[in-house]
């Protein structure tokens, strides 16, 4: 049952939104129950969210009629009043007065009482009154004493409410007045005053009702008519008109009453589409210090009465139809109870947490119908702010986020986050605290980041806990465990921890696949007796000779008297390679060896883990799977050469990390071992030579793969001696010899392009040409290496 209290309910009975009305009666002087339109639009959005909701709709126009209709709803058993109405004067806004205490009976009589928190955060002023230049008014800001409200239009109504923080009787008496400006004499002329005594008996209130008689600038003074002492003035001036601009304006406290009743959720309006805060809309702290609104709901929403229906009377209807919804599931819920869920499961707006713009945020029906089943969401990255609100047994869903908390958890809640470890994290808001000290049985917490902590999770005094898929990294300490037993803590990794896990007093917790590790990760399973501490272990020392390391390893520290420990080392068959049956346990304490630890020892091929007993106290020391190197080492790459007339340097990468030398053949012949990466032999010019190599590593395991690559040393041409210009006469005879050397020590063979004319030895380059009568001219000569195709032309003239 929602009852809906407002003004009037026009055309209720023609709308195709309104029905399950179950009664409508007024309780105005004039009996009309279809004075105004605005209830008709409050009670449509009600059955928008609740369609099942039996609706009550009664009419007011006072606040003494406000208050009969409270106890006759009261009366009529409701379980939900909606009310988008809001008043001045009726108390301090402290949510005292009769309307107020009114509201308060209705919530203790177990209905929830939805009221809107206004829309005048643009039309509010509030301050001490000031009066320093003792003319007895009152001063705004500085020296200035009169408040402009901006330029009115003629025939606008506007409505003046004054108010001061002396209930519920005053005998401080103050006088406000509405002025206008006079250009001809430059000041301000009074149009219209409200002068209520105030003698010890009467509230402490003034009133100006006013029609604009001309248009003009406007403002409004008060005046300290017979008063002693400094008070705190709440104004609020309102026109249907939006053309009031406040020249000070405080958006703060500008909550109306009964907004401010203790027993009243109070809404504020937000845009639906962009979910920012309603300029308009009202906002807390009342004048006792409380937080409003409660929480926002959306406006601008459209509807069959008004198309698109701003402000908080159209936020408070949809609040009023989510609790409907809500006791729909659970009828037994006090206004208390539906208070309480709907503010921690709303999704937080603005400031984390609680605040006098967004109140708790905006409300979330479907979160909140999650909550009642058990389940809720942190926003804004706060869990503390909902850990108040919690049973045993609930789920919290985290955000995307970095939450900086200290987290003292006393109640057995699961933790989880929506999207997973790495969008989810968590730091200490004091780094001198663990980010969560777990006090309570049963609590689970999953797929959260721990990170930059000095310990991250502290376990006392508890049993039950359950940590999965969780990362630890860059913590001083990941988990601490004392004095808590009977525990699952499964699939965690621990990164750059200096303590992955101390264990302390405790037995009977169950550890499963997790990962520690930096450069050698290691994931295991295992069961223990005693205290410890395991590590990662960030440099692993140098593996003994022949033996290859399977990056499976973890480091033991503090290890009791008569403490144990039984592995289970996850590994592959690229761990193992094809050498199983060598692969055991090693310890590292000082130097590497194998110990069984009494011979206990467990290997399981097809379920790929190793084990064993650790039976002897240890303070330090390493455990990791060690196998047999049968593995060939990788062959070299990138072979590579260069060349000089007698020789050949070849150059090579050796990649393998157990690598100890490289075999040489030259030209199917084994030459010589070597640990370098080059080798350069002396050839004979211009020959051709194969180089082939096997790998060796430190076990003796020889890779048997041939890289090969043959090299040519190339022939270099032969350098010839020039020859000189020469100048004959005919009849004479003409001789040339010519000289060559070969770097190479080839050889040498002439020829001579003018054989026509001279007679020339193949063998000694030496050649002559005896010229007759006539032959006078310029001449080329080319002689030519048999080798080298080298054309020297050398001009041969003869006058």
């Amino acid at each position: 049952k929602v009852a809906v209290i407002d003004l009037g309910f026009y055309g209720w009975d023609s709308n195709p939104e309104i029905w399950n009305v179950e009664e409508i009666k007024s309780f105005r002087s004039d009996g009309s129950v279809t004075a105004d339109k605005h209830g008709t639009g409050c009670a449509e959005i009600i059955l928008d969210v609740a369609p099942n909701a039996s609706l009550y709709l009664y009419t007011v126009s006072t606040d003494v009629e406000l208050l009969e209709a409270i106890d006759y709803a009261i009366s009529k058993g409701v379980d939900v009043i909606s009310m988008s109405l809001g008043l001045f004067n009726a108390g301090g806004y402290d949510g005292t007065g009769p309307v107020c205490e009114k509201v308060n009976e209705a919530h203790d009589s177990g209905i929830f009482f939805v009221v809107a928190a206004g829309k005048f955060a643009p039309y509010h002023y509030e301050g001490n009154f000031t009066d320093n230049d003792s003319d007895g008014f009152h001063e705004f800001s500085g020296d200035d004493e009169v408040l402009e409200i901006g330029t009115l239009g003629a025939d606008q109504d506007i409505e003046v409410f004054l108010s001061w923080y002396d209930w519920p009787y005053s005998s401080q008496d103050y006088d406000a007045c509405l002025v206008k400006w006079n250009d001809s004499i430059g000041d301000w002329d009074r149009v219209k005053c409200s002068k209520n005594p105030q003698t010890g008996t009467q509230e402490p209130t003034e009133y100006i009702g006013y029609t604009m008689q001309s248009s003009g600038d406007y403002g409004v003074v008060i005046y300290n008519y017979s008063a002693n002492e400094s008070v705190h003035f709440d104004l609020f001036i309102y026109s249907p008109n939006s053309s009031v601009h406040l020249e000070y304006n405080n958006p703060e406290g500008s909550i109306s009453i009964p907004a401010d009743a203790r027993g009243a959720f109070t809404v504020g309006a937000i845009y639906w589409q962009t979910e920012n805060l309603e300029y308009f809309s009202s906002r807390g702290p009342t004048n006792d210090g409380r937080i409003k609104p409660d929480a926002v709901a959306p406006d601008g929403v459209s509807s069959y009465t008004y198309g698109e229906f701003y402000g908080t009377s159209a936020s408070t209807p949809h609040v009023a139809g989510a609790a409907a919804l809500l006791l729909s599931y659970n009828s037994s819920l006090t206004p208390d109870e539906l208070e309480s869920i709907l503010k921690i499961t709303s999704v937080d707006l603005g400031e984390s947490g609680m605040d006098n713009l967004f109140g708790a945020g905006k409300i979330d029906v479907f979160r909140a119908y999650q909550g009642m089943k058990g389940i809720f969401y942190a926003d804004n990255t706060t869990l503390n702010s909902i850990l108040d609100y919690v049973r045993d047994g609930n789920t919290i869903v985290l955000k995307d986020g970095i939450y900086a908390e200290n987290i003292n958890l006393t109640t057995s809640v699961n933790l989880i986050s929506e999207n997973g470890s790495e969008n989810c994290i968590f730091i200490p808001l004091n780094p001198s605290f663990p980010v969560f000290r777990i006090n309570a049985d049963n609590v689970s917490i999953s797929g959260l980041t721990f990170s930059n902590s000095g310990y991250a999770i502290i376990i006392e005094n508890v049993t039950g806990f359950n940590l999965t898929n969780n990362v630890f990294i860059d913590n001083i300490c990941g988990i601490r465990i004392n004095n808590s037993d009977g525990s699952r803590i499964a699939d965690n990794l621990f990164l750059n921890s200096g303590e992955d896990i101390v264990i302390e007093n405790s037995e009977n917790n169950e550890f499963e696949n997790n990962t520690f590790g930096q450069n050698c990760s290691s994931t295991l399973s295992f069961i223990y007796s005693g205290d410890m501490v395991l590590k990662e272990v960030s440099d692993l020392p140098e593996i003994p000779d022949g033996y290859l390391g399977t990056a499976r390893c973890i480091k033991l520290e503090n290890m009791s008297k008569n403490s144990w420990i039984y592995l289970n080392m996850s590994y592959s068959d690229s761990d193992i390679i094809e050498n199983e049956v060598t692969l055991k346990i090693w310890k590292y304490n000082g130097s590497w060896y194998e110990d069984g630890w009494n011979g206990s020892r467990f290997l399981d091929i097809e379920n790929n883990t190793v084990g064993v007993n650790v039976t002897t106290p240890c303070k330090s020391c390493i455990l990791t799977p060690l196998t047999e190197n049968t593995l060939p080492p990788a062959s070299i790459t990138n072979l590579t050469s260069q060349t000089g007339n007698f020789w050949i340097n070849w150059t090579w990468e050796n990649h393998a990390f157990d690598f100890n030398h490289t075999m040489i053949y030259i030209d199917n012949n084994f030459m010589f071992n070597t640990s370098l990466n080059f080798c350069n032999i002396t050839f004979s010019p211009h020959e051709t030579h194969t180089i082939s190599t096997h790998t060796v590593d430190t076990a003796g395991n020889i890779n048997f793969t041939w890289v090969n690559q043959t090299t040519t040393i190339p022939n270099n041409p032969p350098l010839l001696a020039g020859i000189q210009n020469l100048t004959v006469f005919e009849n004479q005879t003409v001789f040339i010899e010519l000289n060559a050397s070969d770097i190479d020590g080839d050889n040498l063979t002439y020829s001579c392009n003018r054989t026509d004319l001279f007679n020339f030895s193949n063998s000694t380059g030496e050649g002559n040409w005896t010229t007759g009568e006539g032959d006078a001219g310029i001449y080329y000569i080319g002689p030519l290496s048999s080798t080298s195709f080298i054309k020297l032309d050398k001009p041969r003239t003869i006058p």
